[in-house]
């Protein structure tokens, strides 16, 4: 779901993919997603090649939606998002913190784009999923994720979407989707309330065409959680939006958590003009609670509990809120609220980072843990395909998938941080739990290349962060749960090293005399952190060079004081380099992680046998004993009784009968 912002007709071809393959090898939809495999162009071109498919095979259409009703009842297709908040009361630091994950089917690589602050001449309109909308005279500066989200801008606010399931279907004629609405609400808002106020009047106004969203929408001040789907005009949009009160911790997976909304409070609560309409639509009378999910939302998305065990563990790690795991109907049983008090110690940017990269390890649920783990104890498990086609069920759907995109942080910070480096951006492109977050300040204006840059049809080596977490990812695979120390230790490392930078950055921008300014630039370019030290000694300049002629030198010291009088242009230069840096080294561990990992040995483990095999407890599942027997050699030189009943006992019942001595009668034969 989150992920089809990439264009509509990848949506369509694989949703019919998905049909075909369920509907066996012979299915009559293999020619028409050959077909949606070839268009390569935008979606209009390809809608009309569509519809002209459509009215030669229409038989087709009759299987897609019969097959696809089949699946959504009992393995759906989607590929949810995972979004949490943390106020500014309820942080280490007074910071708002929000997260996101975006979580797709392995098809586009995660990347970062900005989009510059830019002026508009009068009566300029600004095109929209739809069509297009007015424009305002000026709009401000944010990041996205190129043909998805908008994440933040230039005035610190913050964007965390979540896809979720409403009982309205799309307006026909609605100009904009979420897509739409968060770009917009960034490039025209200074404050998270005033985003909301844009994204509801924009939707309402001009009509919302979309599936049912969610957004936390944060500033350095307060967090609201934001739901909107369309409504029943056909050209108008419902929504509704709750403040997190301070203190909380928020959080939502691809399911609505607003409940009672009370429509006096306008601090609190802030929504659509047509609400109590609609409520009263669906049963709601005046003077009774007015459940916003009871109401508006549809059933849990994929299988039960896909999005309140994620809910529950992440109210588990970040408010030691003991809730319980299990319910029946996640929209009738009201299992959890919109957001929980803290009653355990603050979390803090890197308490929010963990539990991004929680798979319910340690719990009832451990999918590190049985057969469908493996020998090697992976909590990851595959999209479905022909199989799942034969054997319904599901796995749990934890918070860390490999199907991640991107996921990001947002570190929000105090007021007291802003007269130093600013909020920033932390980035871990593809699982997060195999990937490493990277700090960017809010106050940048280019992206540094690993991160603007990526492809899923080529590797580019040494210089992708995206393709660089991929290949950790894939090679931890091989021994998962040895290499998955060997990631946490990494990822420990640098995530310190990029922290401390932060901190030094905040000492030099609030320095005020520029020479001793200029001493800690200089100290921090060589002290920032390992990863800082080797990346200075390998661009130190060779101690031979060429005089400079008067002119070129008379630049460099011109260009190096203005440096000197813009600490923030230093601490962007240096942050940049603490990107390429840390890209670089996990390019270098998955290099590690293959040479130590491969063959099935561990090579060079100082604290494991070179030869590792296979578990005992997975062996006896899988029928090890059950193998060949051993040679006539050992069963009659040097196996005792015990040894020899172990071997040959196929069935285990503690006797050797006629039918399993004669594989020990045969080994003996041959040796004889």
């Amino acid at each position: 779901m989150c992920l089809r912002r990439q264009g509509q007709h990848h949506g369509v071809r694989h949703l019919l993919t998905d049909v075909a393959v369920h509907s066996g090898s012979h299915s009559t939809l293999w020619p028409l997603v050959v077909q949606l495999s070839s268009l390569e162009t935008n979606w209009a071109p390809a809608s009309d090649r569509l519809v002209r498919t459509w009215r030669a095979t229409r038989t087709m259409w009759v299987e897609v939606w019969r097959v696809a009703a089949c699946l959504l009842a009992t393995a759906p297709l989607v590929y949810p998002c995972t979004t949490l908040a943390v106020t500014k009361g309820a942080s280490q630091d007074g910071s708002v913190i929000l997260a996101h994950s975006n979580d797709g089917n392995g098809d586009v690589a995660g990347t970062v784009e900005i989009v510059p602050r830019a002026s508009h001449p009068a009566g300029s309109v600004r095109k929209v999923h739809g069509g297009v909308i007015p424009q305002v005279a000026t709009t401000f500066k944010y990041f996205t994720k190129p043909g998805g989200y908008a994440s933040v801008n230039e005035f610190e606010v913050g964007l965390a979407e979540s896809t979720c399931n409403g009982v309205y279907e799309g307006n026909a004629s609605g100009l904009v989707n979420i897509v739409d609405l968060s770009a917009i609400a960034l490039e025209r808002a200074r404050t998270a309330r005033e985003a909301i106020q844009v994204m509801g009047s924009i939707a309402t106004t001009h009509g919302y065409n979309d599936n049912a969203e969610s957004l936390f929408v944060g500033d350095r001040d307060e967090v609201f959680v934001f739901h909107v789907q369309p409504d029943d005009t056909k050209h108008g949009a419902l929504w509704v939006a709750q403040r997190i009160p301070d203190g909380h911790v928020a959080a939502v997976a691809n399911s609505f958590v607003v409940r009672t909304v009370d429509m006096n409070n306008a601090t609190s609560f802030l929504y659509s003009a047509s609400l109590p309409r609609l409520a009263r639509q669906r049963g709601w009378q005046p003077g009774q609670d007015l459940d916003f999910t009871a109401l508006f939302s549809g059933p849990e998305m994929g299988h039960r509990y896909s999005s309140g065990r994620r809910m529950w563990v992440a109210f588990e790690t970040l408010a030691a809120q003991h809730l319980s795991p299990n319910y029946t109907d996640y929209v009738k049983d009201h299992p959890y609220n919109a957001s929980y008090a803290v009653l355990g110690p603050k979390p803090g940017v890197r308490d929010v980072m963990a539990t991004m990269r929680n798979y319910y390890r340690g719990t009832f649920v451990d999918p590190t843990v049985g057969l469908a783990a493996g020998p090697f104890g992976t909590p990851d498990r595959w999209a479905p395909g022909p199989g799942e086609a034969q054997v319904h069920g599901a796995w749990e759907r934890t918070i860390a998938t490999p199907r991640s995109i991107i996921s990001y942080v947002l570190w929000l910070r105090s007021a007291a941080a802003a007269t130093a480096a600013g909020s920033a951006m932390w980035l871990a492109p593809h699982a997060a739990h195999t990937s490493v977050y990277v700090p960017l300040l809010v106050s940048q204006n280019t992206i540094p290349a690993p991160y603007a840059n990526a492809s899923v049809s080529r590797v580019d080596r040494g210089l992708s962060a995206w393709q660089a977490s991929r290949f950790v990812f894939n090679i931890a695979q091989l021994r998962f749960n040895l290499a998955i120390a060997d990631v946490a230790q990494a990822q420990h490392k640098l995530e310190s090293g990029s922290m401390d930078l932060i901190a030094t950055c905040d000492r030099l921008v609030r320095e005020q005399d520029p020479t001793r300014r200029a001493a800690m630039a200089q100290d921090l370019t060589k002290g920032g952190g390992w990863h800082l030290q080797q990346q200075q000694q390998q661009q130190e300049a060779p101690k031979h060079q060429h005089p400079q002629d008067p002119q070129q030198q008379q630049e460099s010291q011109q260009h190096q004081g203005s440096q000197q009088q813009d600490p923030q242009l230093t601490v962007h230069q240096l942050l940049e380099r603490n990107a390429e840096a840390v890209v670089a080294r996990w390019w270098q561990l998955s290099d590690e992680l293959l040479l130590r990992y491969a063959d099935g040995y561990c090579n060079g483990c100082a604290d494991h046998p070179r030869d590792l095999g296979y578990p005992a407890w997975w062996l006896r599942a899988v029928g090890y004993q059950q193998g060949p027997p051993p040679p006539a050699a050992e069963a009659s030189d040097s196996m005792g009784a015990a040894d020899l009943l172990a071997a040959y006992d196929r069935n285990g019942d503690g006797v050797l009968d006629a039918t399993e001595l004669t594989p020990l009668a045969q080994a003996t034969q041959l040796k004889g």
